[in-house]
């Protein structure tokens, strides 16, 4: 029995429960969306200098930058710089194994001397073979063979000289040597390594001229290239130093584009001084190019000139007018029905459909003034759009009423307007009234039958003309 009344307890509570959260959630409603008056930030107007820039990004580099290499292959056997290493022209970098070369050398050198050798003995020869001819103890052809004999050896010992000389330059070479004055900011090689130097030139070592001058080379797009010009000034940062700028003048603006992503771009070459040797190469720089500076000018900020007004106070275009109603938009009793306006392609048809009424020709140059009047004095119902198609309209003046038929009356007695004007203004000349177009008739009363005198009625009865079923007739229904 007591399970009853703690039961109706806790449905108590659940209610009461419900209840204070619905209020809780109808009041913070009310707190948060209640209607607030508009809030309105103002700033301040003062003095100062306003800058127009160009931003842009580049990166540092030095002005001059040699990358050494070898000209022949070999193994490196001696380093005598590493990074940072201060050169000088003609000093030292490396050394390669010479002892290929110095055998090449030798051996060059031994060729020499067998073709210095041949010449000799050859001038000795010659000379003798000279003397005899001159006691004409020999023939002339024998003199002429060692004259040959002789140049034939003068060339050989100048190929064995050249053959020593390209031994010594290879020879040279293995002792690799700075070419300017600078500092090692790459190496690419250690002792040990094969250099090979049968395609292309490795690189071994990269010397920078000097880091207290450096450059920065920074890609400009070409929508703000039209605004940079040499001798502006340019505030940059790098990332090691976000805190601090630097400073740099536009020294060149290179004309060749470079196109990334469909982006053009311009390269600026920006010249810096690093004399604490603070910028390092290839460091990405952040450029701000001046193009305009006023000084002390009155200036605000960016955010006074936007404004969100809210929809409540944003003006409401007005209404619209209304609709005349459809009693003042229809016609007086006994009027005729508003013309619906023409469009541009209809008045120019009704035009020259007028202008042909008054005999004007295509093709024959500008209608004449003639045929101008003559249009101007044609019938209200020929110069009005549609006449040609049979539209129904009314005019002031009316035709004669047709005598059969009482549906061309109108209900007092008289002359209707006529309803198709293509049939009664063509028709041609009007007969009598009560009259009609007499029929040739046979002796047997037909229409275009045989007469008595054998011969045939003029007039024949009017035959529909028979049409040909269409290309694509649709299938016939199967009989019942």
């Amino acid at each position: 029995m007591p399970t009853a009344p703690r039961s109706r307890i806790w449905k108590n509570l659940l209610w009461v429960l419900v209840v204070a959260v619905a209020a809780g959630g109808a009041w913070f409603f009310w707190v948060h969306h209640a209607d607030q008056a508009p809030e309105y930030t103002t700033t301040t107007i003062g003095r100062g200098d306003v800058i127009q820039m160009v931003t842009a990004t580049g990166a540092l580099q030095s002005p001059t930058s040699v990358n050494v290499s070898s000209q022949v292959s070999g193994l490196i056997q001696k380093l005598d710089v590493d990074f940072n290493s201060p050169v000088k022209a003609g000093q030292v970098l490396a050394e390669l194994d010479p002892a290929t070369y110095q055998s090449r050398l030798q051996q060059a050198q031994a060729q020499l001397a067998q073709a210095q050798a041949t010449y000799d003995l050859q001038k000795l020869s010659t000379d003798r073979t000279r003397e005899l001819r001159a006691k004409e103890l020999v023939a002339q052809q024998d003199l002429d063979t060692a004259v040959a004999q002789l140049a034939e050896a003068d060339a050989q010992l100048k190929i064995a000289q050249s053959n020593v000389g390209s031994a010594q330059v290879d020879l040279s070479r293995c002792t690799i040597s700075s070419p300017i004055d600078g500092i090692v900011i790459d190496r690419e090689c250690d002792i040990g390594n094969t250099v090979a130097a049968s395609l292309n030139a490795p690189t071994l070592f990269t010397i920078a001229n000097d880091l207290s001058k450096m450059q920065i080379d920074a890609s400009v797009a070409e929508a703000d290239i039209g605004n940079v010009a040499d001798g502006q000034d340019v505030i940059f940062t790098v990332d090691a130093f976000p805190n601090r700028q630097f400073t740099g003048k536009v020294i060149q603006i290179r004309n060749a584009p470079k196109t990334v992503s469909n982006v053009v771009t311009y390269d600026v070459i920006i010249d810096v001084k690093n004399e604490n040797q603070r910028l390092k190469p290839g460091m990405t720089a952040n450029v701000s190019i001046v193009v305009e500076r006023a000084m002390n000018a009155l200036r605000v900020a960016n955010s006074a000139l936007r404004v969100r007004l809210p929809e409540e106070l944003i003006p409401k275009a007005p209404p619209a007018p209304a609709a005349k109603p459809a009693a003042e938009a229809a016609p007086a009793a006994g009027g005729s029905a508003p013309a619906k306006p023409m469009t541009e392609q209809e008045r120019r048809m009704a035009l020259f459909q007028i202008l042909q009424e008054a005999g004007f020709v295509r093709g024959n140059g500008p209608p004449s003034p003639e045929v101008i009047a003559k249009a101007q004095q044609l019938p209200l119902c020929r110069r009005r759009p549609g006449w040609r198609r049979g539209r129904r309209r009314h005019h002031a003046h009316p035709l004669p009423a047709r005598r059969h038929g009482s549906q061309d009356r109108d209900a007092r007695g008289g002359e209707r307007p006529a309803r198709h004007h293509r049939r009664h203004l063509h028709r041609g000349p009007q007969r009598p009234e009560g009259r009609r177009r007499p029929r040739d008739r046979g002796d047997d009363g037909r229409r275009g039958g045989r007469r008595s005198d054998g011969g045939q009625s003029l007039h024949r009865p009017r035959r529909r003309p028979r049409r040909s079923p269409p290309l694509l007739a649709p299938p016939r229904p199967p009989a019942p």
